[in-house]
């Protein structure tokens, strides 16, 4: 039975890792730099919605196998996974659902009302989807990784071969998401750079959760959580700056307040930049001539996708 190394310990690494683990393989390994709650994934806001990602309809497969285990997980409060109803606002009426909702339970998706609608849409998409809130869910992901004999070994990885030549017998898996830029000389990945601010929990106030991809509030979002409410968003391509820029976030409370009036006056707890990392497609494939599969490039989808692309990593090394 062979062994595997994996490269990364975000949504991907984890989710790969304890797939191999509970098929069957019993010497699995992850490397990475960071753990949570120290990784890009940790940043995110994670919520089932396939963004900045494709080829679309391979994204839609994945995305759905995901979807359905976030169903089982979702059962268990400990994973922090639940469902909620999740707008999609539009300021322009369309016939027919978005590509994303075309395999959604029947039940799972619906147009808004005139009357749930804020002013200056025509439209909304309402899909019933799963929200992860990510300090519980990736330290879930940890600790069933961990239960299930997986091994982790902190440290940077310079190259492919470093790793090969320590084990040859091991297929190395690799998802480490913007770091396949320089270990693959991927000239294809880059980031896509994204302010989030953090305002304090709702309690009797119900926020929605709602999102404006390309109308006059673009491209704001917001997230409620136990720990706080999320609020974003940008996408500035090929941006690496960490460093949050005040008035950026400035511009997502006003475009956020002018959504949902009641988070007015909500305190600020926080303010962070992730990058998301992007690829014209989500590479995922087994090399012909070295034990290496490579997993990486799900943009901002890497929740979303990431127990369908797991599966389909299984299939190739099996």
């Amino acid at each position: 039975m062979p062994s595997f190394t994996i490269l990364g310990c975000g949504v991907s690494g984890l989710t790969t890792g304890i797939c191999l683990l509970e098929a069957g393989y019993t010497d699995v390994q992850i490397i990475a730099a960071q753990l949570p709650p120290h990784t890009t994934s940790n940043k995110a806001a994670a919520i089932w919605f396939p963004y900045k990602v494709n080829p679309q309809d391979l994204v839609l497969k994945w995305s759905m196998e995901s979807y359905a285990i976030y169903q089982e997980l979702a059962k268990d409060t400990a994973t922090g996974v639940h469902f909620v109803d999740w707008f999609v606002l539009e300021q322009s009426l369309t016939d027919e659902a978005p590509w994303w909702a075309a395999e959604l339970p029947p039940n799972a998706y619906r147009k808004a009302e005139q009357s749930e609608l804020p002013k200056g849409y025509a439209q909304a998409h309402i899909a019933n989807v799963p929200m992860i809130e990510t300090p519980i869910y990736m330290q879930y992901l940890l600790q069933r990784f961990k239960e299930k004999g997986g091994l982790i070994e902190i440290r940077r990885i310079n190259s492919f071969e470093e790793v090969l030549q320590e084990n040859a017998e091991s297929v190395l898996i690799n998802c480490t998401g913007l770091g396949a830029k320089n270990l693959c000389e991927d000239i294809g990945v880059y980031p896509i750079q994204g302010h989030i601010v953090q305002l304090e929990a709702a309690t009797n106030e119900e926020i929605r959760y709602l999102a404006d991809e390309a109308g006059q509030n673009a491209l704001a979002y917001m997230m409620p959580r136990k720990d706080c409410i999320v609020l974003g968003g940008t996408a500035e391509a090929h941006q690496y700056d960490l460093e949050v820029n005040e008035q950026v976030v400035a511009d997502i409370l006003e475009r956020c307040e002018r959504l949902q009036p009641k988070l007015k006056g909500r305190k600020v707890l926080g303010s962070y930049v992730g990058l998301r990392p992007y690829r014209s497609e989500i590479r995922l494939e087994r090399e012909l001539h070295r034990p290496i599969v490579h997993n990486y490039g799900h943009g901002g989808s890497g929740f979303t996708v990431a127990w369908g692309c797991a599966k389909e990593v299984l299939e190739l090394v099996r």
